[in-house]
């Protein structure tokens, strides 16, 4: 697991720094500052902590998170090191839009939905942007939230309490707060 886990690292850092489709895509939209690699790296490491899921699919969800903005973010393909199931996981995961994403999810496989659920807690946790971008905002927001509130109610029922799941139901539980003050107009 240690020589995989500093393949994906390498590479994830690497593609994402020099090979971003767009000079903005290297970067997490709330900052404009901070390496877009963290995202990805988040969503790994904290799979990696998941005590109750079996080695197999620890080891096939780290290649997947580590990997699944790849395609959409960097002018880099998959590199060939990458397990098959990994990259047929990855390839479920790859949506054109957010509406697109949240109404075929659910025809995925289960462990799409739980990289799913990674990779928005992880978005949720720094979505302070959505709120100031032309386009998004309220709505956005709201839509999102209940679309994480019913991937993190699907994993939970499908793999248990998983600290994935702990991670979300607090996130989602401070994101409401914050989405009530944001309707009455803070």
């Amino acid at each position: 697991m240690l020589e995989i886990f500093r393949k994906l690292v390498g590479f994830v850092i690497n593609v994402h720094a020099n090979y971003p489709k767009k000079p903005s895509k290297a970067y997490r939209y709330w900052d404009r500052k901070t390496p877009y690699s963290i995202h990805p790296l988040w969503c790994l490491t904290t799979l990696l902590t998941e005590e109750t899921l079996p080695e197999k699919t620890r080891f096939v969800m780290a290649q997947v998170l580590a990997m699944h903005d790849i395609r959409e973010d960097t002018t880099q393909q998959l590199p060939g090191w990458i397990d098959d199931e990994a990259a047929d996981i990855i390839a479920e995961m790859e949506y054109r839009d957010t509406a697109q994403e949240m109404e075929e999810i659910w025809q995925k496989s289960d462990l799409a939905k739980l990289g799913k659920l990674y990779d928005k807690i992880s978005n949720l946790l720094d979505s302070s942007w959505m709120f100031k971008r032309k386009g998004y905002g309220y709505e956005y927001f709201r839509s999102r939230l209940i679309y994480i509130i019913k991937l993190t109610s699907f994993v939970e029922e499908r793999f248990g309490k998983l600290n994935i799941v702990w991670i979300a139901r607090a996130v989602i539980e401070s994101k409401q707060e914050f989405l009530i003050e944001k309707a009455k107009g803070d």
